[in-house]
């Protein structure tokens, strides 16, 4: 994962105002806003509309980290990254970019924004345990079940936490911090929300870089038929072994087999891979990841979606959480904001864009990435390497990336 690298600076700054307020993106209330240390890099908290949908929203807490290059020579080129997940820790990956992106990063500020449902704002929370996503395949109220608890702790942010909302709030902030356009770097689901950004904002964009992107408007059953199959094919191509018993059912070895293929060098008893999959803590609860992923999920595609999912078959062996989340999002209302409806501005081809992925990627298959490039007349790279992700993780292919984001001013 991203190394930790140490910097920390004081500015300020513009924030959307504090309350409920009269639901229009457009109308930024700008008030003071202070960063301040969070460890090596610099915070602040970012209030955006819960429901851009309605006339007047409750708030929505996000969070912004900030790394200002240090460097004298610095050009400090704004540019906003994203770490994936949905969920994943953006204040580590702000922390640890100067060193996985070295040297041109010391030509960027780097600038990030969490997650809708993400923990460190305001979370997407379906109480404490995660034990029925190990039986929602066999057991049929278990999906009824983990829902309850998302309707009992976040009733508000259901349907209000998914990819075209974390676009608008992206809109919001490059506004705040002041740029007409800027650059950004995607990882993963990261990379999905950049490309629905580019799609629909390509004036907000000044380069971007992609890497493992999925189409957001491409069905996710097709998506998803795509992913099993990727992933059985890189399980039966590393030839992983792990120990597991009679104990486990076959959901928990799938997300135990899907642990080992991120992290190869792993534990290999499969009971363990399993819990640290869910992000489950020694004592049986969880650290929130995997509830934000349900509700952004949830909020991304309607029920017909959800259905059709659900009804792909999985290839073998079974890898990772299948169709968990649909069945959970069959409980939950149904989103007024799918991707399905995300339409590209016709500009958007013209955006200067570079997706990149890996050949033997086991998440987002290559020719996901492929064809979302082909689709829209973006600039693709292949990488021939045997994993997920490229740019930090390959050299060439950071250096690849770093000098397309870093060309011109």
């Amino acid at each position: 994962m991203l190394r930790r690298l140490a910097l920390a600076a004081m500015a300020v700054s513009t924030l959307i105002a504090c309350g409920p307020r009269e639901a229009d993106p457009g109308a930024v209330t700008p008030t003071e806003w202070k960063w301040v240390a969070c460890g090596d890099v610099d915070c602040a908290d970012f209030i955006v509309p819960r429901d851009r949908g309605t006339s007047f929203s409750e708030d929505l807490v996000l969070k912004v980290y900030r790394s200002i290059s240090p460097v004298a020579t610095s050009r400090h080129l704004p540019l906003i990254i994203h770490p994936g997940g949905p969920g994943s820790d953006v204040r580590a990956a702000v922390s640890s970019v100067r060193d996985v992106l070295a040297p041109i990063i010391d030509d960027f500020d780097v600038y990030a924004l969490s997650t809708r449902g993400s923990v460190d704002g305001t979370p997407f929370d379906c109480g404490d345990s995660l034990a029925d996503l190990r039986v929602v395949d066999t057991e049929t109220s278990a999906a009824r079940r983990f829902a309850a608890g998302c309707f009992e702790s976040s009733a508000s942010m259901i349907g209000n936490v998914g990819t075209r909302q974390s676009v608008e709030d992206l809109e919001q902030f490059r506004a705040a911090i002041g740029f007409d356009n800027v650059r950004f770097l995607g990882w993963s689901y990261g990379a999905t929300l950049g490309a629905a950004w580019a799609m629909t904002h390509p004036g907000s964009i000044r380069s971007i870089v992609l890497d493992a992107p999925s189409d957001p408007r491409v069905p996710w059953s097709r998506v998803i038929q795509e992913k099993y199959n990727a992933a059985s094919r890189a399980w039966t191509r590393r030839a992983l072994k792990m120990t597991t018993n009679d104990s486990l059912n076959e959901r928990e070895r799938a997300l135990a087999r899907e642990y080992l293929l991120y992290e190869p060098t792993a534990v290999d008893d499969a009971r363990t891979l399993a819990a640290l999959r869910l992000g489950e803590t020694p004592d049986g609860r969880n650290d929130g990841g995997i509830e934000t992923q349900i509700g952004v999920h949830c909020s991304d595609l309607t029920h017909a979606e959800a259905r059709a999912a659900i009804a792909v078959g999985e290839s073998t062996p079974k890898i990772g959480f299948g169709s968990v989340f649909d069945r959970i999002c069959l409980q939950l209302p149904e989103s007024s904001t799918p991707l399905s409806e995300l339409f590209p501005d016709d500009a958007a081809t013209r955006v200067d864009a570079m997706v990149i992925s890996a050949t033997g990627d086991h998440v987002v298959p290559a020719n996901v990435s492929r064809d979302l490039a082909r689709n829209m007349l973006w600039k693709y790279v292949a990488v021939d390497i045997d994993r997920h992700l490229t740019v930090g993780f390959d050299a060439k292919a950071t250096k690849t990336a770093m000098a397309f984001l870093a060309t011109g001013d």
